[in-house]
């Protein structure tokens, strides 16, 4: 998330010309990240299509404003392994 909230915004309407699309990833390893609503009120205006990339049973609450973005396209969720596994 910190590059697309605290990047060059020169620099990423850049990369509009380069991908499609990005995923903001919210979680590291099996939980969502702290905080982060404060990202996306950073990122108003994003200039690149991006989806919001989603850890499976995270814990998420959409923040403010997110889905009036024009660049907003939907959530991805990422699904985890089993922690068991079966012989």
């Amino acid at each position: 998330m910190d590059w697309s909230a605290n990047g060059d915004p020169r620099a990423l309407t850049k990369l509009k010309d380069i991908v499609d699309e990005v995923v903001i990833q919210t979680y590291q390893g099996r939980s969502t990240i702290w905080g982060y609503e404060a990202y996306f009120v950073r990122m108003k205006g994003f200039p690149i299509p991006f989806k919001v990339g989603l850890v499976e049973n995270g814990r998420w609450i959409e923040p403010p404003g997110l889905k009036s973005e024009p660049n907003f396209k939907g959530y991805v969720v990422f699904l985890l392994p089993s922690r068991s596994s079966t012989k």
